[in-house]
């Protein structure tokens, strides 16, 4: 098995620091990181700044398509490896921004 692990900054006032938020024990490392990312974003309160770093492109290209919208529509996105972590990703980002809290994702080389 392949092991993911997350590490997140944590940006609010009077807190900074690098945490580890999640390991992950998956045959499938594009899913885990997808299931460390939601986890990462949902154990931050919502109304913190976060920065999250990670070292699978795919999953950060994965959750932009989903911020920009499909353009394939719905059908898109159920052809789409891990839409349920996608679609929980998302959710999360949003409901952060309408409480004023911005979500970075940025890749790391490993």
């Amino acid at each position: 098995p392949i092991v993911s692990v997350l590490w997140a900054l944590k940006e609010s006032p009077g807190v900074r620091g690098l945490t580890l938020i999640r390991q992950i024990e998956d045959s499938d490392n594009f899913i885990a990181e997808l299931a460390a990312i939601n986890k990462a974003i949902r154990a931050i309160p919502i109304t913190a700044n976060v920065h999250i770093y990670t070292d699978s492109s795919a999953s950060i290209q994965a959750i932009h398509k989903a911020l920009a919208g499909y353009k394939g529509g719905a059908p898109a996105l159920l052809t789409q490896a891990g839409r349920p972590y996608i679609t929980s990703i998302y959710e999360a980002i949003k409901r952060r921004s309408e409480w004023g809290a911005y979500t970075r994702i940025s890749h790391v080389y490993s």
